[in-house]
């Protein structure tokens, strides 16, 4: 089995790869691919949507990015400036505080239409509201043609 790999390129801190990348040597150094990268990072996004931890700023951008939204666009859904928006992914360690982590997470799910995943970031938000506010890892691996939450 290969070293896991700290998928730094989506702009999170605590996404690791089990499997489904290659480490390949070229004329210019290391590089790496990843099998299917579109369908990695709507993989990592609805985890990180579904997740019980406070959204922080790394998160807001990659979500935001996600939906291919610039800050001003965000903030006008959400009811907040763009500089709320560039406050927080200027911190992106910061967590994001109440309503807009709610309302950032159901937004995703709204937009991509997808009941379970609502369903899902619902019992995040709820498993969130009982806990602490950890920053787990989120591992990942390659199984067939999809990727999945390694459990």
């Amino acid at each position: 089995m290969k070293n896991k790999y700290h998928f730094t390129e989506s702009g999170l801190d605590n996404v690791f790869l089990l499997d489904g990348f290659t480490i390949k040597k070229t004329a210019h150094g290391s590089g790496v691919a990843f099998d299917n990268l579109e369908l990695l990072l709507e993989t990592i996004a609805q985890a990180v949507v579904s997740s019980p931890m406070t959204l922080r700023g790394q998160e807001v951008r990659f979500l935001r990015t996600r939906l291919d939204m610039s800050q001003s666009g965000l903030a006008k859904l959400l009811g907040v400036s763009r500089a709320s928006v560039a406050r927080w992914e200027g911190a992106p360690k910061t967590h994001i505080e109440g309503t807009a982590d709610t309302a950032m997470r159901l937004l995703f799910a709204a937009v991509r239409d997808r009941q379970s995943l609502i369903k899902n970031a619902y019992q995040g938000i709820q498993d969130r509201d009982r806990g602490d506010d950890e920053i787990l890892p989120l591992s990942l691996h390659k199984d067939d043609q999809r990727w999945a939450v390694a459990g």
